[in-house]
């Protein structure tokens, strides 16, 4: 079995200040675009997959305190060209991360929120957990490297999922500048609140 991943495209819209480059009652601004595909090449040449875009809301309503929120959602099955509405009202709810030395430790969810909402969101914010600092560094996962310099980076580690241990080949687009890396993806704890409203805030 293998999966191949392509995920994550940010183009950030603010520029750094305080609370970890947020300054509080300003809202920021990202572009994000989000691909996975997974097939068994041994069975079949056909591969399934989807993909999000969306417009990604920051704010900072406290010290080590960020909400999120998608908005003008936008998903799509592989081969299916019609977007994929049903969940989209449950995607574009606020959620908040707590945040301790820049590392994200508490994820906070809406109280109706299924599973594989909660996975889409922890999977948005692994991808923001990094050291706040003017260099953002990372590790991969140990595995099977390529690297080309007119390619993206592309690696395959072995990983267990429900159907068992698979080769994961994972392909990683730089766009920030080609000495920086993401760094390494690390657990944390994920709690259920109730609903809460997003208050729109000026755009910096």
């Amino acid at each position: 079995m293998k999966t191949s991943a392509s995920l994550l495209l940010l183009l950030c819209a603010a520029a750094a200040a305080n609370n970890y480059g947020f300054k509080p009652n300003n809202q920021y601004e990202y572009r994000f675009v989000a691909k996975v595909m997974t097939g068994i090449p041994e069975i079949s040449s056909q591969y399934s997959g989807m993909g999000l875009r969306a417009t990604l809301l920051v704010q900072a309503p406290a010290a080590n305190v960020l909400q999120f929120k998608l908005r003008d959602t936008e998903m799509a099955e592989l081969r299916n060209k019609q977007p994929v509405t049903e969940v989209k009202q449950l995607l574009e709810q606020p959620f908040i991360v707590k945040l301790q030395n820049g590392k994200i430790v508490d994820l906070i969810v809406g109280g109706n929120e299924p599973e594989n909402m909660v996975n889409i969101k922890k999977a948005i914010v692994q991808r923001w957990q990094m050291t706040m600092d003017k260099e953002i560094v990372s590790e991969f996962p140990t595995g099977k490297f390529f690297e080309d310099v007119k390619q993206p980076l592309y690696f395959e580690a072995e990983e267990q999922s429900i159907g068992g241990l698979c080769l994961t080949g994972y392909t990683v687009t730089p766009i920030l500048e080609p000495q920086t890396q993401l760094e390494t993806i690390k657990t944390f704890g994920v709690n259920v609140m109730g609903d809460w409203s997003w208050t729109e805030q000026s755009v910096p």
